[in-house]
């Protein structure tokens, strides 16, 4: 086994809607092992960071009225096989690729972390239902 450098991080893409979050806490889950396997998509290059999902504080942002800086968020990138990213210590987010939402301040981020962070997500992400559509919900307890 062979410690590798990391690679220089390109500089975030400031667009509208962006937000900066340092990362408290990631998921390891099977999705991870199906990316690196290339069994969601394409195998993800040896300077790829994976993770779908995680906790972190705000540390700069683009849309200060809803994500101050400061405040904790859970989060999972829309497009699960494409877009990954969150086992680094920071990761830059928008509306538009990341399912976004702030955590109540009386909850811990590792609790969010290891059992809410997907419900906290669903509830930001049901905001693009309206009512009647269908929502189906297959196995939703994990592997």
């Amino acid at each position: 086994l062979e410690l590798l450098p990391s690679p220089p991080r390109a500089a975030a893409v400031e667009v509208a809607g962006w937000l900066a979050v340092a990362m408290d806490y990631s998921s390891v889950q099977p999705l991870d092992g199906d990316m690196l396997a290339a069994r969601c998509g394409p195998a993800p290059g040896p300077s790829a960071v994976l993770g779908s999902e995680g906790v972190g504080r705000v540390v700069r942002s683009g849309v200060e009225e809803r994500f101050p800086v400061g405040s904790r968020v859970a989060f999972v990138y829309r497009r699960l096989g494409e877009e990954c990213g969150s086992w680094q210590t920071e990761v830059t987010l928008d509306l538009s690729s990341a399912c976004i939402a702030l955590l109540p301040t009386n909850l811990a981020p590792q609790v969010a972390a290891a059992g809410l962070t997907s419900t906290f997500v669903a509830m930001a992400c049901l905001r693009h239902f309206k009512a009647g559509d269908t929502v189906v919900v297959a196995p939703a307890c994990g592997a």
